[in-house]
Order: C-alpha cells, then structure tokens, then sequence
C-alpha cells in the first residue's frame, strides 16, 4: 500500500510534534550515537506490570548529519516499520521516526547535552 507525499508529510510532521516528548542521551562526543530512555515508568497495558523503569534505554541510534541521511537509524518499532523496501525507493534518507526527529533537534538546535 503506497502512501501519497502529502499524507507522508502530515505523518512526518506529527512524528516531529510528539518528538518533544521524547528523552535522548548522547553516548559519544560527537552527538551521533544516543540512547532513547525512558521519561517515566512504563507499565504493561494489561498486566500493569513494571516494563521499563524512568532513566532506562528503550531504544538506540544514530544520526549522520543536519539534515535526514540515509544512513539514520533507531531500533524502535516504528522505525522498522516505516523503513519499507517501498520507502526507501521512493525516499533518498532514511524513515525518520520521532526519536530521529528529537535527536537531531537536541544536536543541532542547541537543546539539552548538546549545548554542555
């Protein structure tokens, strides 16, 4: 199922909107490599078991430069399912999911670690 450029774009641009939400610590001296960590205790909708304690790593990954590459990468669920055989023919960079999106706003809008 393809999905027309301008319903890419609302989507993208929720990603960006929920992105502020969103925890990232750097993990080296060039703010490529970061963690996605938790910003609160999150517990199994069903069970209402703990799942993750606040402060620790869901998700990892990398952001090459400013602008989207195709070489930006999060182990997050969403980004598996949005970097399809499909969208990477149509799209030059890689499918940004939130966490890409806050990343790259800490590392390159002066937010946070990256301004220490």
């Amino acid at each position: 199922m393809r999905m027309d450029a301008g319903k890419q774009i609302i989507q993208d641009e929720k990603r960006q909107q929920k992105a502020a939400d969103v925890e990232i610590q750097f993990i080296d001296g060039l703010f490529q490599h970061y963690n996605v960590v938790a910003a609160a205790d999150e517990f199994d909708k069903k069970t209402g078991d703990l799942k993750i304690k606040k402060g620790e790593i869901k998700y990892l990954g990398v952001i090459i430069q400013k602008e989207p590459d195709k070489n930006d990468f999060c182990t997050c669920p969403s980004f598996y399912f949005g970097q399809s055989d499909e969208y990477k023919k149509a799209n030059p960079a890689a499918f940004q999911c939130k966490h890409l999106h806050a990343a790259r706003a800490i590392r390159y809008e002066g937010h946070s670690e990256a301004t220490s």
